[in-house]
């Protein structure tokens, strides 16, 4: 079995494009160098998809991050949708490791986590 080695609090976006707009690999090559197998992106959905190929070919893996499962969260009538939206955009990506749906929660919230995931995993498994 391989066990994922990641870092929390990740490349922030402001270090992740160059100054000609491109995606600065040199900063994806870093954790790749330092021994990490596991990456988090939490950027927009197009940088998140950069940072997905990019990954790849470095054979990184990605947690994913996306603005769309914290309005899941809140706006639970809307939450397949937004789950929905999510998926399509990033499932096939090889890199793809899993989606991050929230750091430390309460237990309060746990039921709505579960529909989260559930969902998550009915749509991509």
């Amino acid at each position: 079995m391989q066990y994922p080695i990641t870092y929390w609090f990740g490349t922030r976006k402001e270090f992740i494009y160059r100054a000609d707009g491109s995606l600065a690999t040199e900063e994806i090559d870093r954790v790749k160098n330092a021994g990490f197998t596991l990456m988090l992106a939490e950027f927009d959905v197009k940088t998140n998809k950069l940072v997905l190929e990019a990954a790849a070919e470095r054979g990184l893996q990605v947690m994913v991050s996306d603005h769309r499962i914290d309005k899941a969260r809140y706006e639970r009538d809307n939450m397949r949708e937004y789950l929905a939206a999510v998926v399509a955009d990033y499932a096939g990506y090889p890199a793809l490791f899993g989606y991050h749906i929230v750091d430390e929660p309460n237990a309060s919230v746990f039921d709505t986590l579960a529909a989260i995931r559930k969902i998550l995993a009915e749509l991509d498994p």
